[in-house]
């Protein structure tokens, strides 16, 4: 039985993209399909979407479509900040490639935005769920270690 669909677009499609176009079709059975990705040249777009195997947008048109439930930021680091909002403000939920952004200011005011929103707002970084690093976590929760 599939779950009901997500749709997933991938703005950036450099190396990682890649990585997040596998982890989706591996999650078929979950309901997540990818259906656009994103680039800023638009002479690339016929070649990139023949490689991901959908449509290539601008970031304006991938952001307009309702079938794009959730965002996956695959850019450089120094524009995660201004095309979260936008993800968030276009009501998408957002999978941010790490970092978050590159300031502490841009990064507090996109997760109070998120808040605002109700939209998810996630870091890419698989090793959060790395078993060891959960059990550090829950000792530091569970204040055995000190702050």
């Amino acid at each position: 039985m599939t779950a009901a669909p997500i749709g997933f677009a991938i703005l950036g499609t450099g190396i990682i993209a890649e990585t997040h176009r596998q982890a989706i079709a591996m999650n078929a059975d979950l309901g997540a399909r990818l259906v656009a990705v994103g680039h800023y040249d638009s002479s690339r777009f016929a070649e990139i979407g023949r490689r991901f195997g959908v449509p290539c947008l601008s970031e304006a048109e991938l952001l307009e479509r309702p079938d794009v439930d959730v965002v996956c930021l695959a850019t450089p680091s120094g524009q995660h900040a201004e095309q979260a909002i936008a993800a968030a403000e276009a009501g998408k939920h957002v999978l941010v490639e790490k970092p978050l952004t590159t300031t502490s200011k841009d990064a507090s005011e996109l997760i109070d935005l998120a808040e605002r929103v109700g939209r998810t707002l996630m870091v890419g970084h698989t090793f959060l769920y790395n078993p060891g690093v959960q059990a550090v976590k829950e000792y530091l929760d569970a204040g055995e270690v000190g702050e």
